[in-house]
Protein backbone atom coordinates (compact mmCIF):
# COMPACT_ATOMS: atom_id res chain seq x y z
CA UNK A 1 0.00 0.00 0.00
CA UNK A 2 2.87 2.44 0.57
CA UNK A 3 4.38 1.63 -2.72
CA UNK A 4 0.77 2.07 -4.47
CA UNK A 5 0.89 5.66 -2.33
CA UNK A 6 4.26 6.61 -3.61
CA UNK A 7 3.32 5.56 -7.39
CA UNK A 8 0.19 8.08 -7.03
CA UNK A 9 1.71 10.92 -5.93
CA UNK A 10 4.66 10.51 -8.45
CA UNK A 11 1.88 10.35 -11.14
CA UNK A 12 0.22 13.59 -9.69
CA UNK A 13 3.76 15.62 -9.55
CA UNK A 14 4.43 14.78 -13.25
CA UNK A 15 1.13 15.97 -14.27
CA UNK A 16 1.79 19.29 -12.42
CA UNK A 17 5.10 19.83 -13.87
CA UNK A 18 3.94 18.94 -17.46
CA UNK A 19 0.90 21.19 -17.09
CA UNK A 20 4.05 23.95 -16.72
CA UNK A 21 6.29 22.68 -19.63
CA UNK A 22 9.54 22.15 -17.68
CA UNK A 23 10.96 19.43 -19.65
CA UNK A 24 14.44 19.67 -17.27
CA UNK A 25 12.13 19.30 -13.64
CA UNK A 26 10.31 16.44 -15.05
CA UNK A 27 13.36 14.66 -16.21
CA UNK A 28 15.04 15.74 -13.16
CA UNK A 29 12.18 14.96 -10.76
CA UNK A 30 11.62 11.19 -12.42
CA UNK A 31 15.17 10.22 -11.51
CA UNK A 32 14.63 11.02 -7.62
CA UNK A 33 11.19 9.62 -7.69
CA UNK A 34 12.47 5.83 -9.09
CA UNK A 35 15.94 6.21 -6.68
CA UNK A 36 13.17 6.88 -3.54
CA UNK A 37 11.40 3.75 -4.57
CA UNK A 38 14.43 1.89 -5.22
CA UNK A 39 15.25 2.60 -1.68
CA UNK A 40 11.61 1.91 -0.38
CA UNK A 41 12.03 -1.34 -2.20
CA UNK A 42 15.51 -2.32 -0.58
CA UNK A 43 14.11 -1.42 2.73
CA UNK A 44 10.86 -4.01 2.78
CA UNK A 45 13.44 -6.88 1.47
CA UNK A 46 16.22 -6.06 4.25
CA UNK A 47 13.22 -6.47 6.90
CA UNK A 48 12.61 -9.71 5.61
CA UNK A 49 13.67 -12.19 8.58
CA UNK A 50 16.76 -14.47 7.82
CA UNK A 51 16.20 -17.91 6.86
CA UNK A 52 17.30 -21.08 9.48
CA UNK A 53 19.96 -21.95 6.60
CA UNK A 54 21.75 -18.10 6.53
CA UNK A 55 21.56 -17.99 10.37
CA UNK A 56 23.19 -21.26 10.85
CA UNK A 57 25.95 -20.06 7.66
CA UNK A 58 26.78 -17.22 10.05
CA UNK A 59 27.09 -19.14 13.00
CA UNK A 60 29.67 -21.73 11.54
CA UNK A 61 31.61 -19.23 9.93
CA UNK A 62 31.44 -16.76 12.95
CA UNK A 63 35.24 -17.01 14.32
CA UNK A 64 36.05 -19.69 11.40
CA UNK A 65 39.76 -19.47 10.52
CA UNK A 66 40.06 -20.89 7.07
CA UNK A 67 43.84 -20.99 7.12
CA UNK A 68 43.95 -23.50 9.72
CA UNK A 69 44.03 -26.97 9.06
CA UNK A 70 41.62 -29.09 10.79
CA UNK A 71 42.32 -32.03 12.54
CA UNK A 72 40.34 -34.99 13.45
CA UNK A 73 42.46 -37.89 14.12
CA UNK A 74 44.79 -38.55 16.96
CA UNK A 75 47.97 -38.56 14.59
CA UNK A 76 47.12 -34.74 14.12
CA UNK A 77 46.57 -35.64 10.20
CA UNK A 78 43.99 -34.32 8.13
CA UNK A 79 42.65 -37.55 5.98
CA UNK A 80 40.96 -36.74 2.62
CA UNK A 81 39.32 -39.22 0.74
CA UNK A 82 39.72 -38.89 -3.53
CA UNK A 83 37.61 -40.73 -5.77
CA UNK A 84 37.94 -40.44 -9.65
CA UNK A 85 35.26 -41.04 -12.33
CA UNK A 86 36.91 -40.98 -15.49
CA UNK A 87 34.97 -39.93 -18.69
CA UNK A 88 37.19 -39.69 -21.58
CA UNK A 89 40.60 -40.30 -22.86
CA UNK A 90 43.04 -38.42 -25.35
CA UNK A 91 46.22 -39.21 -26.15
CA UNK A 92 48.65 -37.33 -27.97
CA UNK A 93 51.10 -39.68 -29.28
CA UNK A 94 53.06 -37.43 -31.03
CA UNK A 95 53.99 -35.85 -27.56
CA UNK A 96 53.45 -38.50 -25.07
CA UNK A 97 50.78 -36.75 -23.86
CA UNK A 98 47.67 -37.84 -22.24
CA UNK A 99 44.87 -36.01 -20.88
CA UNK A 100 41.78 -37.59 -18.76
CA UNK A 101 38.99 -35.79 -18.39
CA UNK A 102 37.13 -36.97 -14.90
CA UNK A 103 34.99 -36.19 -12.00
CA UNK A 104 36.94 -35.97 -8.61
CA UNK A 105 34.89 -36.17 -6.01
CA UNK A 106 36.61 -35.56 -2.41
CA UNK A 107 35.88 -35.46 0.96
CA UNK A 108 36.97 -34.25 4.45
CA UNK A 109 36.30 -33.90 7.99
CA UNK A 110 36.17 -30.52 9.64
CA UNK A 111 35.05 -30.36 13.53
CA UNK A 112 34.40 -26.76 13.06
CA UNK A 113 31.70 -26.97 10.55
CA UNK A 114 29.54 -29.70 12.42
CA UNK A 115 26.25 -28.79 14.03
CA UNK A 116 24.42 -32.00 14.62
CA UNK A 117 24.49 -31.25 18.35
CA UNK A 118 22.87 -28.03 18.14
CA UNK A 119 19.15 -27.81 18.97
CA UNK A 120 18.01 -25.06 17.12
CA UNK A 121 19.68 -26.68 13.57
CA UNK A 122 18.55 -30.30 13.40
CA UNK A 123 16.32 -30.23 10.98
CA UNK A 124 19.03 -29.11 8.65
CA UNK A 125 20.73 -32.27 7.07
CA UNK A 126 22.77 -30.00 4.56
CA UNK A 127 23.85 -26.62 3.51
CA UNK A 128 26.34 -25.17 0.55
CA UNK A 129 28.99 -22.75 0.90
CA UNK A 130 31.90 -21.23 -1.36
CA UNK A 131 34.99 -22.87 -1.15
CA UNK A 132 37.09 -19.53 -0.50
CA UNK A 133 35.00 -19.42 2.52
CA UNK A 134 36.19 -22.24 4.68
CA UNK A 135 39.40 -24.46 4.60
CA UNK A 136 40.19 -26.58 1.59
CA UNK A 137 42.82 -29.46 0.78
CA UNK A 138 45.23 -28.67 -2.33
CA UNK A 139 45.84 -31.39 -4.92
CA UNK A 140 47.98 -30.93 -7.69
CA UNK A 141 48.42 -32.93 -10.99
CA UNK A 142 51.60 -32.27 -12.71
CA UNK A 143 51.06 -28.52 -10.82
CA UNK A 144 48.25 -27.64 -12.74
CA UNK A 145 44.91 -28.62 -11.19
CA UNK A 146 43.51 -27.23 -8.31
CA UNK A 147 40.58 -26.80 -5.97
CA UNK A 148 38.16 -23.64 -7.82
CA UNK A 149 37.77 -21.04 -5.43
CA UNK A 150 34.27 -20.19 -7.03
CA UNK A 151 33.29 -24.06 -6.92
CA UNK A 152 30.20 -24.77 -4.08
CA UNK A 153 31.14 -27.22 -1.60
CA UNK A 154 28.23 -29.51 0.32
CA UNK A 155 28.80 -29.84 4.49
CA UNK A 156 26.44 -32.40 6.68
CA UNK A 157 25.67 -31.86 9.58
CA UNK A 158 28.40 -34.03 11.05
CA UNK A 159 31.13 -31.88 9.51
CA UNK A 160 31.74 -34.02 6.58
CA UNK A 161 32.61 -31.67 3.54
CA UNK A 162 32.14 -32.98 -0.17
CA UNK A 163 33.89 -31.35 -3.22
CA UNK A 164 33.04 -32.53 -6.86
CA UNK A 165 34.05 -31.06 -9.94
CA UNK A 166 35.04 -32.31 -13.63
CA UNK A 167 38.76 -31.68 -14.02
CA UNK A 168 41.14 -32.60 -16.91
CA UNK A 169 44.08 -34.69 -15.85
CA UNK A 170 47.10 -34.26 -18.06
CA UNK A 171 49.80 -36.78 -17.60
CA UNK A 172 52.84 -38.23 -19.80
CA UNK A 173 53.31 -41.59 -21.07
CA UNK A 174 56.43 -43.65 -21.73
CA UNK A 175 56.92 -43.97 -25.45
CA UNK A 176 57.43 -47.53 -26.47
CA UNK A 177 56.49 -48.20 -30.18
CA UNK A 178 57.88 -51.30 -30.12
CA UNK A 179 55.50 -53.25 -31.47
CA UNK A 180 53.23 -50.64 -33.48
CA UNK A 181 50.35 -50.22 -34.54
CA UNK A 182 50.24 -53.26 -31.94
CA UNK A 183 51.71 -50.47 -29.10
CA UNK A 184 50.39 -50.17 -25.61
CA UNK A 185 51.79 -47.45 -23.57
CA UNK A 186 51.48 -46.85 -19.60
CA UNK A 187 50.59 -43.67 -18.44
CA UNK A 188 50.42 -42.23 -14.68
CA UNK A 189 48.52 -39.34 -13.51
CA UNK A 190 49.95 -38.70 -9.91
CA UNK A 191 48.16 -36.34 -7.24
CA UNK A 192 49.92 -35.03 -4.16
CA UNK A 193 50.14 -31.98 -2.34
CA UNK A 194 52.04 -28.68 -2.35
CA UNK A 195 51.01 -27.04 1.04
CA UNK A 196 51.40 -30.11 3.18
CA UNK A 197 53.61 -33.11 3.86
CA UNK A 198 52.07 -36.66 4.17
CA UNK A 199 52.46 -36.15 8.18
CA UNK A 200 50.11 -33.23 7.60
CA UNK A 201 47.55 -34.33 5.52
CA UNK A 202 46.72 -38.17 4.33
CA UNK A 203 45.92 -38.76 0.64
CA UNK A 204 43.25 -41.96 0.87
CA UNK A 205 41.38 -43.32 -1.97
CA UNK A 206 39.93 -45.70 0.56
CA UNK A 207 38.05 -49.10 -0.39
CA UNK A 208 36.77 -47.41 -4.19
CA UNK A 209 39.83 -46.36 -6.26
CA UNK A 210 38.24 -45.57 -9.63
CA UNK A 211 34.72 -46.04 -10.99
CA UNK A 212 34.11 -46.32 -14.48
CA UNK A 213 30.51 -46.47 -15.05
CA UNK A 214 30.59 -43.33 -16.75
CA UNK A 215 33.45 -43.71 -18.97
CA UNK A 216 32.94 -43.62 -22.74
CA UNK A 217 35.45 -45.53 -24.82
CA UNK A 218 37.53 -44.25 -27.09
CA UNK A 219 37.27 -44.81 -31.07
CA UNK A 220 41.31 -44.72 -31.32
CA UNK A 221 42.48 -46.19 -27.88
CA UNK A 222 41.29 -48.95 -25.62
CA UNK A 223 41.53 -49.03 -21.83
CA UNK A 224 42.68 -52.11 -21.10
CA UNK A 225 43.99 -52.22 -17.78
CA UNK A 226 43.98 -49.14 -14.61
CA UNK A 227 45.29 -49.32 -10.88
CA UNK A 228 46.00 -47.11 -8.29
CA UNK A 229 48.90 -46.59 -6.19
CA UNK A 230 50.02 -44.91 -2.84
CA UNK A 231 53.83 -44.12 -2.26
CA UNK A 232 56.03 -41.97 0.18
CA UNK A 233 59.08 -40.21 -0.58
CA UNK A 234 60.44 -39.97 2.67
CA UNK A 235 63.56 -36.44 3.56
CA UNK A 236 65.54 -38.85 5.68
CA UNK A 237 66.71 -42.17 4.80
CA UNK A 238 65.85 -43.45 8.29
CA UNK A 239 62.33 -43.82 6.95
CA UNK A 240 60.31 -44.70 10.52
CA UNK A 241 57.30 -42.92 10.93
CA UNK A 242 57.83 -40.37 12.26
CA UNK A 243 60.04 -39.05 9.46
CA UNK A 244 59.02 -36.11 7.09
CA UNK A 245 57.57 -37.57 3.91
CA UNK A 246 55.71 -36.39 0.54
CA UNK A 247 52.84 -38.47 -0.42
CA UNK A 248 51.88 -38.97 -4.09
CA UNK A 249 48.77 -41.08 -5.11
CA UNK A 250 49.03 -42.21 -8.71
CA UNK A 251 46.41 -43.41 -11.13
CA UNK A 252 47.79 -46.03 -13.86
CA UNK A 253 46.30 -46.41 -17.22
CA UNK A 254 47.32 -49.33 -19.70
CA UNK A 255 45.77 -48.30 -22.86
CA UNK A 256 46.52 -49.89 -26.71
CA UNK A 257 45.95 -48.71 -30.31
CA UNK A 258 43.11 -50.39 -32.20
CA UNK A 259 45.07 -51.20 -34.91
CA UNK A 260 43.22 -53.53 -37.16
CA UNK A 261 42.85 -50.79 -39.90
CA UNK A 262 46.72 -49.73 -39.09
CA UNK A 263 47.77 -53.54 -39.03
CA UNK A 264 45.93 -54.22 -42.61
CA UNK A 265 47.20 -51.29 -44.49
CA UNK A 266 51.22 -51.48 -43.55
CA UNK A 267 52.23 -55.78 -42.51
CA UNK A 268 49.35 -56.67 -45.69
CA UNK A 269 52.13 -54.76 -47.72
CA UNK A 270 55.36 -56.21 -45.99
CA UNK A 271 53.82 -59.98 -46.67
CA UNK A 272 53.23 -59.36 -50.93
CA UNK A 273 56.67 -57.45 -50.73
CA UNK A 274 58.28 -61.12 -49.30
CA UNK A 275 56.47 -62.90 -51.58
CA UNK A 276 57.28 -60.97 -54.61
CA UNK A 277 60.78 -61.45 -53.85
CA UNK A 278 60.74 -65.04 -53.82
CA UNK A 279 58.92 -64.35 -57.25
CA UNK A 280 61.75 -62.77 -58.62
CA UNK A 281 63.96 -65.82 -58.59
CA UNK A 282 62.07 -67.45 -61.20
CA UNK A 283 63.21 -65.04 -63.22
CA UNK A 284 66.44 -65.37 -65.34
CA UNK A 285 68.94 -62.88 -64.43
CA UNK A 286 70.18 -62.37 -67.77
CA UNK A 287 66.11 -60.99 -69.05
CA UNK A 288 65.92 -57.34 -68.36
CA UNK A 289 62.47 -57.99 -66.82
CA UNK A 290 63.91 -58.43 -63.59
CA UNK A 291 66.12 -55.11 -63.74
CA UNK A 292 63.24 -53.57 -63.76
CA UNK A 293 60.97 -55.28 -61.32
CA UNK A 294 63.78 -55.02 -58.57
CA UNK A 295 64.35 -51.67 -59.19
CA UNK A 296 60.43 -50.88 -58.51
CA UNK A 297 60.55 -52.80 -55.74
CA UNK A 298 63.52 -50.75 -54.48
CA UNK A 299 61.39 -47.56 -55.01
CA UNK A 300 58.24 -48.98 -53.73
CA UNK A 301 60.18 -50.03 -50.19
CA UNK A 302 61.89 -46.85 -49.94
CA UNK A 303 58.52 -45.20 -49.81
CA UNK A 304 57.28 -47.25 -47.39
CA UNK A 305 59.62 -46.14 -45.45
CA UNK A 306 59.28 -42.80 -45.99
CA UNK A 307 55.32 -43.50 -45.06
CA UNK A 308 56.20 -45.07 -41.88
CA UNK A 309 58.71 -42.33 -40.41
CA UNK A 310 55.61 -39.77 -41.07
CA UNK A 311 53.32 -42.06 -39.19
CA UNK A 312 55.55 -43.51 -36.85
CA UNK A 313 56.43 -40.55 -34.00
CA UNK A 314 59.84 -40.29 -33.44
CA UNK A 315 59.80 -39.83 -29.48
CA UNK A 316 60.71 -43.43 -28.55
CA UNK A 317 63.83 -44.96 -27.58
CA UNK A 318 63.38 -48.61 -29.77
CA UNK A 319 63.02 -48.71 -33.69
CA UNK A 320 59.25 -50.30 -34.13
CA UNK A 321 59.94 -54.37 -35.46
CA UNK A 322 58.03 -53.14 -38.21
CA UNK A 323 60.68 -50.41 -39.61
CA UNK A 324 63.80 -52.66 -38.68
CA UNK A 325 61.69 -55.54 -41.18
CA UNK A 326 61.55 -52.82 -44.16
CA UNK A 327 64.85 -51.79 -44.01
CA UNK A 328 65.68 -55.40 -44.02
CA UNK A 329 63.84 -55.90 -46.93
CA UNK A 330 65.13 -53.12 -49.00
CA UNK A 331 68.84 -54.07 -47.83
CA UNK A 332 68.16 -57.40 -49.76
CA UNK A 333 66.42 -56.44 -52.62
CA UNK A 334 69.49 -54.00 -53.29
CA UNK A 335 72.05 -56.94 -52.62
CA UNK A 336 69.57 -58.70 -55.43
CA UNK A 337 69.88 -55.91 -57.82
CA UNK A 338 73.52 -56.33 -57.20
CA UNK A 339 73.57 -59.61 -57.50
CA UNK A 340 71.58 -59.56 -60.77
CA UNK A 341 73.85 -56.96 -62.61
CA UNK A 342 76.86 -58.68 -61.40
CA UNK A 343 75.51 -62.13 -62.79
CA UNK A 344 74.54 -60.59 -66.10
CA UNK A 345 77.68 -59.02 -66.87
CA UNK A 346 79.63 -62.58 -66.27
CA UNK A 347 76.86 -64.54 -68.51
CA UNK A 348 77.49 -61.86 -71.39
CA UNK A 349 81.69 -61.84 -71.04
CA UNK A 350 83.79 -64.31 -73.08
CA UNK A 351 86.71 -63.49 -70.67
CA UNK A 352 87.04 -63.64 -66.72
CA UNK A 353 87.19 -60.37 -65.73
CA UNK A 354 90.05 -58.71 -64.50
CA UNK A 355 89.00 -57.91 -60.75
CA UNK A 356 88.10 -61.68 -60.90
CA UNK A 357 92.08 -62.15 -61.92
CA UNK A 358 93.04 -60.14 -59.27
CA UNK A 359 91.25 -61.67 -56.60
CA UNK A 360 92.66 -65.21 -57.64
CA UNK A 361 96.36 -63.93 -58.49
CA UNK A 362 95.99 -62.75 -54.73
CA UNK A 363 94.39 -66.07 -53.56
CA UNK A 364 97.05 -68.12 -55.34
CA UNK A 365 99.99 -65.93 -53.99
CA UNK A 366 98.85 -66.30 -49.84
CA UNK A 367 99.68 -69.98 -48.66
CA UNK A 368 96.68 -70.02 -46.54
CA UNK A 369 94.05 -68.87 -48.70
CA UNK A 370 95.22 -70.92 -50.85
CA UNK A 371 94.85 -73.68 -48.36
CA UNK A 372 91.42 -72.86 -47.19
CA UNK A 373 89.71 -71.85 -50.51
CA UNK A 374 91.31 -73.55 -53.17
CA UNK A 375 91.18 -77.21 -53.88
CA UNK A 376 94.47 -79.55 -52.92
CA UNK A 377 94.73 -79.77 -56.43
CA UNK A 378 95.30 -76.14 -57.22
CA UNK A 379 94.17 -73.72 -59.28
CA UNK A 380 95.39 -72.58 -62.63
CA UNK A 381 95.99 -69.19 -62.72
CA UNK A 382 93.75 -67.31 -64.80
CA UNK A 383 95.51 -66.38 -68.60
Amino acid sequence: QFLTRQGHHVIMSLNMMIKHDDNMMVFISVIIVLLSLYDVQAECDSSKPASKTMLLKKLLLNGYEKLERPTNTENGKSQVFIMMFPRYIEFDDSKDHIQLSAFIFMSWSDINLKWSTKDDYKDIKYISLEADKIWTPDYRVLNSIVIDDKSKLHIRNVGIVYYRNEDKLPALCVADWTNWPFDKHVCDITITSEKYLGNEMELSHGNIKLQMTRYVPSNEWELIGYESLKTKEFFSESNDTESEFELFLTVRFTIQRYSWVLAVSNICPAIALIVFSFGLLSIESKQSERIIVISFMLTLQTLLLQYLAFKIPSNGDKNPKIVNFFEANLYITALLLLETLIEGSLTTSTSNPLWIKNILNKIDSNKVLKAILLPKEGLKKPT
